[in-house]
C-alpha cells in the first residue's frame, strides 16, 4: 500500500514503536552526547515526574550546557512537588543570572506560576533587562501580583518599538 507524492511512489517500510522505560530515558539524558537525544529524554520524562529519578533528571537538565534544554526543563519541571525546593532555587538563579535571556524569560514565567509575592523584587529587576522577552515575562508576572506596579512599570516604556516587541505581554493588560 503506497501513495504517490510528486510522482514518487512511497511505501511504509516499518512502523516503529519506541517504548522506553523511565530508567531508559534517564540514562539517555545522562549518557547521550547528542542534543536531540537529550531533548527527547527530557520531553518524555515530563509525564513521569511522579518517579523521583525522572524529576531528578529534569532538575539536572536545568543546568544543561544547551540553553534550549534548560528552557525545556524549566517548562516541564513540576515545581508543585513537595521536594521541588532545590529545583525552584535553581530556577530563581536562572531567572537572575543565566547568560541566555530566553532562559531568564522562561524562568520568570515558571516562577510566576507560584503566585508568590516574594518574587516581586525579581520581577521588577527583570523589567530592567535589555531583553524584550525578559521584560515581557516580568511584566506579565508583575501584573498577576500587583496590577498597579505593572502599570507603573509600563509607563516607562512608551516608545513604539518596545511596545511592539512586548505586545504579547501587553494584550492582557490593555
Amino acid at each position: 500500500n503506497g501513495y504517490r507524492r510528486r510522482g514518487i511512489a512511497a511505501h511504509l517500510l516499518a512502523e516503529i514503536e519506541d517504548s522506553k522505560s523511565v530508567e531508559n530515558y534517564v540514562h539517555q539524558y545522562y549518557l547521550a552526547p547528542k542534543f536531540e537525544d537529550r531533548r527527547e529524554a527530557i520531553a518524555n520524562l515530563a509525564d513521569q515526574q511522579s518517579e523521583k529519578i525522572a524529576f531528578d533528571a529534569i532538575a539536572k537538565a536545568l543546568n544543561d550546557k544547551y540553553y534550549e534544554i534548560r528552557i525545556l526543563a524549566i517548562e516541564k519541571i513540576d515545581i508543585s512537588k513537595a521536594d521541588a525546593g532545590a529545583a525552584i532555587q535553581t530556577i530563581e538563579k536562572l531567572a537572575k543570572e543565566d547568560q541566555k535571556t530566553l532562559v531568564q524569560a522562561a524562568a520568570v514565567k515558571k516562577l510566576a506560576l507560584t503566585k508568590n509575592e516574594k518574587y516581586l523584587p525579581l520581577y521588577k529587576q527583570a523589567m530592567e533587562s535589555k531583553s524584550f522577552s525578559v521584560k515581557g515575562a516580568a511584566l506579565e508576572a508583575l501584573y498577576d501580583l500587583d496590577k498597579d506596579a505593572a502599570l507603573t512599570e509600563l509607563k516607562k516604556y512608551s516608545d513604539p518599538e518596545t511596545k511592539e516587541y512586548m505586545k504579547d505581554a501587553l494584550i492582557p493588560i490593555y
